[in-house]
């Protein structure tokens, strides 16, 4: 225990700010992804526990991107707190609803209704609101929320928003990096959230329906397959295409759709120029890469598995790739799809990384719940 008193005047050793991710801190973090180049040893399957894998039987280089979904694993923390609506969470009292319908007395969790305030203009809403405004929304618009267990709402535009913000940039990014190889890219993509952070069945559904949205909207030239790797039976069609049918982009384009169960690493079929393999794996917002890898239960989750396959224990490492891994490594896209850093960087991508550390580095904060 201990987490939540992270940044706050309770927190107490060891559990320091300066050391560990406050909650508040994580579910900004959960909204930058890490994309690096990397060597594989296996094609990846969810057991493969870093057994290297005969040759033939896996791709032996691509781009590995860790992505994070929405978290509903604590109530009032992360994305909880911004994209659920509940009895208990969203009172004046709390920080929601309009500011002028504030009373003096509700005025003592300033610092907590100013945060709320940011987060609903990052979503482009003018505050979040009580639950008793969304339940006068929900009774007279449908589709502006979906019902859940024990009266709680979730925000449909505001949970596809949160999506959005994370997969437009993993598909520019992804067509960025085949453009300049001067080839097409295979992109594997994954469910985010869809375990046991997931709230509602239907968030596979929304999902999918945020790729078609944005392969309407970008022209994509250089992504030649879009990949959704074990999605929930159900999901069979993104936008209308099924399974090994092509979708129409923006700019008369096409790609190919297909739902699978393929492994991330897997062979891919061959073509001239070859394909770039892009592979999308879910990560966490306040963990080393692999996450489960570094306490060694090679098999306890997909984060292990993407480590044990791959080079991203080293390369997404912030202790042994500082370089790449800072705010000024940082790429951020334009909705027309242009790249730009904060700041000039020299160098490249650190190909020889030196060792880690002796010991495992520790685990971020908030993973006890």
């Amino acid at each position: 225990g201990g987490f939540d008193s992270i940044g706050t005047d309770e927190e107490h050793a060891p559990l320091w700010l300066e050391d560990l991710q406050s909650y508040d801190e994580m579910a900004i973090a959960a909204l930058l992804s890490v994309a690096v180049p990397t060597h594989f040893v296996n094609a990846g399957s969810r057991f493969n526990a870093g057994v290297p894998g005969e040759t033939g039987s896996y791709e032996p280089t691509g781009v590995y991107v860790g992505c994070v979904g929405a978290r509903f694993e604590r109530p009032s923390r992360m994305d909880w707190a911004h994209l659920l609506v509940t009895p208990e969470q969203n009172t004046r009292d709390g920080g929601y609803g309009e500011a002028g319908l504030l009373r003096t007395a509700e005025r003592s969790g300033l610092e907590r209704r100013k945060l709320l305030q940011m987060w609903a203009a990052f979503y482009g809403r003018p505050h979040l609101p009580t639950y008793e405004e969304a339940l006068m929304v929900a009774s007279t618009t449908a589709g502006v929320y979906l019902q859940l267990r024990s009266g709680r709402l979730l925000d449909i535009s505001l949970y596809k928003q949160r999506l959005r913000v994370v997969i437009e940039p993993f598909l520019l990014d992804a067509n960025r990096r085949a453009r300049e190889a001067g080839c097409r890219a295979y992109v594997h993509v994954v469910g985010l959230g869809l375990g046991v952070w997931q709230v509602h069945p239907k968030q596979a559904e929304y999902m999918v329906d945020v790729y078609a949205e944005l392969l309407r909207s970008h022209p994509f030239e250089s992504i030649a397959v879009l990949d959704f790797s074990w999605f929930p039976q159900e999901i069979t069609s993104c936008g209308g295409t099924t399974d090994g049918q092509t979708f129409a982009l923006a700019g008369e384009r096409e790609l190919r759709v297909f739902f699978s169960k393929r492994d991330p690493a897997a062979p891919l079929p061959p073509t001239t120029p070859p394909l770039l393999l892009v592979a999308m794996y879910a990560w966490d917002g306040n963990s080393y890469p692999g996450n489960e890898y570094w306490d060694g239960a090679l098999t306890a989750s997909g984060d292990p598995a993407a480590a044990c396959c791959s080079t991203i224990s080293l390369l997404q490492n912030p202790d042994v790739n500082p370089e790449r891994l800072s705010g000024e490594a940082a790429l951020m896209y334009s909705s027309g799809g242009e790249a730009s850093t904060l700041a000039p960087l020299e160098g490249g991508i650190v190909v020889c990384p030196p060792p880690p550390r002796a010991q495992p580095p520790r685990q971020r904060a908030g993973h006890e719940a």
